[in-house]
């Protein structure tokens, strides 16, 4: 609670004066739920509470495979599970009632109103019994609205020291907050499904009164406006806005399409905001043509193009969305473009401003234009070559990419393999040589399940003349029959021949058995 007082024992309003022992509470008090005060807490039985599983080993979301960090994890209590103790401050943690309430306000000064209803969403915290208040924005208010209480504990009016709790909430009764009188009128339903678990239900909600302002508008009528009458009113008296700006005002961003012929597919756009008029070339892929979409420069057209002499005008007019019909040519500058058809948009545009029905062209797929006595390619038939050998340099796959890509692109990586086997799986090895320096020689052979990489690593012996540490690099390699190696290539007692070196396989990890058994079908 806000106070000007120190923060001192006795200078608090919220603190209780007969306490004398100031000590930290200990862990035996909040094991059974004591307050701050050492009081007890009540348990209240909430509403909609998850149900507390039984032990089932946790798995990835959208996958079947367990988790790196559960691999070895297997049930092995078989008895009921029960829920662990929680404790109360945890268990009321972010559990709200909200309420609806409102509270009048003499209004002074006016002579259309005497008093004002002003509407308040009440927040009670289970956890702690404070409370916060919130009025709901309304525009053109005049007033100052949002947080009408921050979060605080409230003294009842009775000024016996209490403070305002559940009980005291209930709809259609009055409670005294700071001096107000606010009407509870509703709460939200986990709020009724709270007190239906306690035994104490509230009642049916109330109606909020209307104050004379809201009364008014709520009868107001709101009457049409005549665009034409004010225009016309508004020219008469000198104002208004010119035709063309106010034609741009209420067409800008809109625009007609159709779709057209004239040797070749046209796409038209018009444009409502000023009457002009763009034509561009619906090109096909690979059809030759220069990359060149612009038919026509977006400009108004006359309706009939005459090549007149100098100082001599044309009253024939521009083109107009009238001019413009389905199944007709239309005329620019001598050439001629049949409409085939429109988008949605125009097709609703012709139906509510002129009553007609202008039919949607039916998309199909263009193709390239076929001239005459022209052997046309089978597009359809792709190149056939022979992969060059791999040459050692980087990964196999990036290799591949400056063969079948001018422009090679970094090869795609499995990222849900990645994600679902973040562990390895190891051997230990010994060299299958002839030769008597080689027998004492161990290596460990480690597979890489994120990405199916193998890495050999050589362990340290003294005195044994070879360079140990790192055997083979990282890396993806091949089997005899050209096929990239797996993890069911690596068997315990049985040897494998990696680049042309053969390993035998003494043993191996425990986390690489359980991996087996659980993947041995």
């Amino acid at each position: 609670m806000t106070t000007f007082c120190p923060n001192l024992p006795g200078y608090i309003p919220t603190q209780n004066l007969e306490k004398t022992d100031w000590k930290r509470i200990s862990t035996f008090k909040m094991e059974k739920n004591k307050d701050e005060l050492n009081h007890s807490k009540i348990n209240y039985p909430l509403p909609r509470q998850e149900k507390v599983d039984t032990f089932s080993p946790l798995r990835s979301q959208n996958s079947k495979t367990l988790l790196a960090s559960q691999i070895a994890i297997k049930p092995i209590f078989t008895g009921e599970f029960t829920e662990s103790f929680r404790p109360i401050y945890a268990k009321l943690d972010k559990q709200v009632l909200r309420f609806t309430g409102y509270f009048k306000e003499n209004v002074v000064e006016s002579a259309t109103e005497s008093l004002r209803v002003r509407k308040l969403d009440i927040y009670y915290y289970l956890i702690d019994d404070s409370i916060s208040m919130y009025e709901p924005k309304q525009a053109n208010s005049g007033m100052p609205q949002g947080i009408f209480l921050k979060r605080q504990k409230v003294f009842k009016s009775e000024k016996n020291g209490d403070f305002i709790r559940i009980e005291d909430l209930q709809i259609g009764k009055e409670v005294d907050i700071f001096g107000r009188k606010i009407t509870i009128c509703d709460c939200d339903m986990y709020t009724r499904e709270f007190y239906e678990g306690i035994q104490n239900p509230q009642p049916p909600s109330i109606n909020i009164p209307l104050d004379n302002f809201e009364a008014k508008s709520a009868n107001k009528t709101v009457t049409q406006k005549d665009n034409e009458i004010t225009a016309y009113l508004e020219k008469v008296l000198g104002g208004g806005r010119a035709a063309s700006e106010k034609q741009f005002l209420q067409n800008d961003k809109k625009v007609l399409r159709f779709y057209a012929e004239s040797g070749q597919k046209f796409t038209i756009h018009y444009f409502l905001a000023d009457n002009t008029v763009e034509i561009l070339e619906a090109l096909a892929p690979n059809n030759g043509r220069d990359s060149i979409p612009q038919f026509l420069k977006r400009q108004k057209i006359f309706k009939g193009f005459v090549l007149g002499q100098p100082g001599h005008s044309s009253d024939q007019g521009f083109i107009t969305p009238t001019d413009i019909k389905f199944g007709e040519n239309l005329i620019v500058y001598g050439k001629k473009f049949l409409i085939k058809g429109c988008d949605a948009f125009t097709q609703s545009y012709y139906k509510v401003n002129f009553g007609v029905d202008f039919p949607c062209e039916i998309k199909e797929k263009i193709e390239p234009n076929k001239m005459e006595n022209k052997p046309t390619r089978n597009l359809a038939k792709t190149w056939q070559g022979i992969t060059p050998a791999y040459n050692g340099y980087g990964s196999e796959e990036d290799s591949l990419s400056n063969v079948f890509h001018l422009s090679p692109k970094a090869p795609k990586k499995n990222y849900s393999q990645f994600m679902e086997n973040n562990y390895d799986l190891k051997f230990s090895a010994k060299m299958m040589s002839t030769l008597p320096e080689d027998y004492q020689r161990s290596f460990v052979i480690t597979y890489f399940l994120q990405d199916d990489t193998i890495a050999i690593h050589e362990i340290p012996l003294r005195n044994s003349g070879f360079p140990t540490g790192k055997f083979l690099e990282r890396g993806k390699y091949r089997k005899a029959n050209g096929k990239y190696f797996s993890p069911f290539d690596f068997k315990v007692g049985k040897p494998v021949t990696i680049t042309g070196r053969s390993f035998y396989l003494n043993d191996c990890t425990e986390v690489t058995k359980k991996w087996f058994v659980q993947h041995t079908i």
